[in-house]
């Protein structure tokens, strides 16, 4: 009797092992991994190069337009990366590469919003409708007679 219940143990472990030898990676996950790999290397090489333009002597209308939208198109990619992430979480499978496919397009996510936001700040500071103390500041006609 005992030996038959040390066989079922041995044969239920060794079923258990099986069974989590056969798992594989989800495949959502890994494309949520790749995709915000992607997006990590071309956000920074999008920033490198509008740092470069900028450095030359000043990044026209057309190259702003053109860094802007792709910045917005790794953003959508982002979105798109954190959705595969947690469907990743979802399905069976390991979840490795969709724990790690959402932590960083989350983290690249909210850097980006960080940035959006500094920069809009940056653009409001420096206005010509503000004073230096923050104070509003218009433009009268009766300044301009004088």
């Amino acid at each position: 009797m005992e030996e038959q219940r040390s066989t079922l143990k041995s044969a239920g472990n060794l079923a258990w092992h099986t069974e989590n030898a056969e798992q594989k990676h989800s495949k959502l996950g890994i494309a949520s991994f790749i995709i915000a790999i992607i997006c990590v290397l071309s956000l920074f090489a999008l920033f490198v190069v509008a740092g470069m333009l900028e450095s030359s002597g000043g990044i026209g209308e057309e190259a702003a337009m053109i860094v802007g939208a792709l910045f917005f198109l790794f953003i959508i990619l982002c979105i798109i990366s954190i959705g595969l992430g947690i469907a990743g979480l979802i399905v069976k499978g390991k979840k490795v590469f969709a724990v790690l496919g959402l932590v960083f397009s989350v983290g690249i996510f909210l850097l980006s919003i960080f940035l959006i936001i500094l920069g809009l700040s940056v653009i409001n500071n420096s206005s010509d409708y503000y004073n230096y103390d923050g104070s509003d500041y218009y433009y009268d006609a009766d300044d301009l007679s004088e």
